[in-house]
């Protein structure tokens, strides 16, 4: 009987606590500045949702990923290009995708000052994906932290920080026209 009556507590709680990915969204464009915490490594990334392109400035490379055909564009500092496929469980969506699974809540900071975000975890690439999104009132959600785990275990860990809703890198989402397909 406790047990009956424990459930009848709990059970709004955890369904309470379910959230719908498909509401989780980020802005039509977002220019950020990342650092990838593994690599050591800092740049400038660019989100445009309307035109479906995504693009990342480093020291070691450019990217452009052409979300609607699904390419990516890797340009190395020598100018050599390379285009390749982009997995159907490896495309960024303005959205979270139904398969994401909200974690936890998180905050940054502390007081009237702290950063709250959501943690969402997802199949992604072969691996898994595991993002914290802020989710201030009245503000445009953005991605802050990342980190992918491939299936061999291997992870990455990127930053992200001042993100703007204008973009404003020259190029950063200009496809290469260089590129030779990686087979």
């Amino acid at each position: 009987m406790f047990s009956i009556i424990l459930l009848g507590a709990l059970l709004p709680f955890v369904l309470g606590q379910q959230m719908d990915p498909a509401k989780v969204c980020l802005p039509d464009t977002v220019q950020f500045i990342s650092f990838n915490l593994d690599k050591d490594e800092g740049g400038v990334g660019a989100i445009d949702f309307k035109r479906q392109l995504l693009g990342s400035v480093t020291p070691t490379r450019t990217i452009v990923q052409d979300l609607a055909a699904k390419k990516a564009y890797v340009t190395e500092p020598d100018g050599s290009c390379q285009a390749s496929d982009i997995a159907d469980d490896a495309v960024l969506t303005q959205c979270l995708p139904a398969r994401a699974v909200y974690v936890a809540e998180a905050s940054w900071g502390f007081g009237p000052n702290a950063l709250t975000e959501d943690g969402w975890q997802l199949p992604f690439n072969g691996g898994t994906l595991k993002l914290l999104i802020t989710k201030q009132p009245d503000q445009p959600r953005y991605i802050m932290l990342s980190r992918f785990e491939d299936c061999k275990g291997e992870a990455s860990s990127s930053f992200y920080i001042n993100p703007t809703l204008n973009i404003t890198q020259p190029g950063i989402l200009d496809i290469p026209t260089n590129c030779t397909a990686v087979l």
